[in-house]
C-alpha cells in the first residue's frame, strides 16, 4: 500500500488502463466505468483485492489530486477523466 491507502497493484493497473485508452484507443476523455472494466479485466490473474471498485475510485481521485488526471462530471453523473500529461496536438 502507498500513503494513499490504495494497493500498488491497483494504481499500476489504473495507469495502464488510462494509457491504453488515451494512447492506443485515442480517447481524450475516459469514462470511469471503462477504466473500472479494463482494470478488472487486467487484474483478474493477480491476487484478489477486496472492494476493487472502491480502490479504483480512490486511485482515480488520488491521481486527480496529484494533477495527473482531470476529473469532469457529465449530466448523467458519469465521471470522465482526461490525462493532464498528454501533449497538445496543436503546437
Amino acid at each position: 500500500m502507498d500513503c494513499f491507502q490504495v494497493p500498488k497493484v491497483v494504481n499500476i493497473h489504473v495507469l495502464k488502463a488510462i494509457y491504453f485508452f488515451s494512447e492506443c484507443v485515442l480517447l481524450d476523455y475516459i469514462p470511469s466505468s471503462s477504466i473500472k472494466l479494463e482494470v478488472a479485466y487486467t487484474i483478474r490473474n493477480a491476487n484478489p483485492v477486496q472492494n476493487l471498485d472502491a480502490a479504483i475510485e480512490s486511485s482515480l481521485k488520488n491521481f486527480s489530486l496529484l494533477g495527473i488526471l482531470k476529473e469532469t462530471v457529465t449530466g448523467s453523473d458519469e465521471k470522465l477523466y482526461e490525462l493532464q500529461l498528454k501533449p497538445s496536438n496543436g503546437t
